[in-house]
C-alpha cells in the first residue's frame, strides 16, 4: 500500500537531535566514507577497525554505529553485507543521528529492508529533514516524483527538492536541474538547469560537472568554450563519475578529428589522457554504446600512436587512479 508523504510527520520532532547544515549531512557522509577507504588501504586500519568495532558494540554511540555501517557497506557487497550495515544505521538513526536517519532512508528507499517500507523510508527521511538534512527532503520530494512506494505528486516533490537546493544542498541543485532537463512541467528550460548545475559545480558535485559539460556538448547549452566543458568532464572523471569517463575522452577525440589539436599530440599527456579516459569508459561504463565508442577510440590510438607508446599506456592505466589524472 503506498504512504501518503505527510502519514508520519508528527514523529519526526521527536527524533530530531541538533539541527545540520542544508549541506554537512552529504558532507559528513562524503569525508567519512573517504575516510574509511584510506584507513582501508593503510597500515592502520586494523587498529582503526577494532576502534571503531569496540565503540559500536556499546551501542549508545550513533556516530561510531554509523561508521560501522559505513565500513560494513564498504566491505560486505554480498545482501546479507549491507542489510547488516542497514541495521546499524537504523540503530544509529534511533538515537537521533542526522546522517544516519538519511542512510536508513536510502535503505528502505532501495529495498535493501522492506519491514513496513514506504512508512519507515518516510518516516527515516522526515527526521534527517527536520533537522536541516536538505539532501533528505529532497530524497522525499524524487520519491513523491517516482511514485513508486509512496503516491505520486511530482509537483510537491518539485517543490521540496527546489527548497532543498536553494537551501544549499549541491544533490538537490542536480535533481531539479534533471527536471528541468527533462522539461517535467512542460518544455525543457535549459538556462535554469544551467544555473543550478553552476551552483552545485562550484560545490564540488561531480554529476552536476558533468551534466554541464554534457549540455555544452548538445547544444542545449553553450558554455564560454569547448576547452571549458573539457575542464568539466575531467572535474567529474577526476571523482570517478562513470558517464564523465567516455565524455572527457569525446571532447579530446573532437579535438583530434576537427584539427583543433594536431596529431602529434597522440603522442603525448594529450593521448595518454585520452587514452586513459577511453579505457574506463571501457571497462566501467554498463552502457553498451559507450563500450562500443570507446573501443573506437581506443583503436585509432592504436593506429595513431607508437608500439611502445601505446604499450606503456596500457600499463600505467592499471595502475592510475581517476583523481591521479
Amino acid at each position: 500500500m503506498k504512504h501518503s508523504i505527510w502519514a508520519i510527520a508528527a514523529v519526526t520532532i521527536l527524533l530530531a537531535g541538533p539541527a545540520w547544515a542544508a549541506d554537512s549531512v552529504d558532507t559528513y557522509l562524503a569525508a567519512t566514507r573517504a575516510n574509511i577507504y584510506q584507513e582501508l588501504r593503510g597500515e592502520a586500519a586494523n587498529a582503526y577497525v577494532a576502534s571503531l568495532y569496540s565503540r559500536a558494540l556499546s551501542g549508545e554511540d550513533p556516530q561510531a554505529l554509523t561508521e560501522q555501517g559505513l565500513m560494513t557497506a564498504a566491505t560486505r557487497r554480498d545482501t546479507e553485507g549491507q542489510s547488516e550495515a542497514c541495521r546499524l544505521f537504523v540503530s544509529a538513526a534511533e538515537l537521533g543521528f542526522a546522517p544516519a536517519q538519511f542512510l536508513a532512508g536510502d535503505c528502505y528507499a532501495a529495498g535493501t529492508l522492506t519491514d513496513d517500507q514506504a512508512a519507515q523510508m518516510q518516516r527515516w527521511y522526515a527526521a534527517a529533514a527536520a533537522q536541516g538534512a536538505a539532501s533528505a527532503q529532497c530524497a522525499l520530494g524524487r520519491q513523491l516524483m517516482d511514485g513508486t512506494l509512496i503516491v505520486r505528486d511530482t509537483p510537491r516533490g518539485y517543490a521540496l527538492c527546489e527548497e532543498a537546493a536553494q537551501a544549499g544542498s549541491s544533490s538537490a541543485a542536480v535533481t531539479v536541474a534533471k527536471a528541468q532537463i527533462s522539461g517535467w512541467s512542460g518544455s525543457p528550460d535549459y538556462a535554469k538547469a544551467a544555473g543550478y548545475l553552476e551552483t552545485a559545480t562550484r560545490d564540488g558535485n561531480a554529476e552536476a560537472a558533468y551534466l554541464l559539460a554534457s549540455l555544452h556538448r548538445d547544444g542545449r547549452r553553450g558554455l564560454e568554450s569547448t576547452e571549458q566543458a573539457l575542464v568539466l568532464a575531467d572535474f567529474a572523471a577526476k571523482r570517478s563519475h562513470v558517464p564523465a569517463f567516455i565524455l572527457a575522452a569525446q571532447f579530446r577525440m573532437d579535438a583530434l578529428s576537427t584539427g583543433r589539436v594536431g596529431g602529434t599530440a597522440v603522442r603525448g599527456d594529450f593521448g595518454w589522457r585520452l587514452f586513459y579516459w577511453a579505457t574506463l569508459a571501457e571497462r566501467h561504463d554498463p552502457d553498451r554504446a559507450v563500450k562500443r565508442e570507446a573501443r573506437r577510440i581506443l583503436g585509432v590510438l592504436k593506429q595513431a600512436a607508437p608500439d611502445d607508446v601505446y604499450s606503456r599506456w596500457t600499463a600505467d592505466a592499471g595502475r592510475t587512479r581517476p583523481s591521479q589524472m
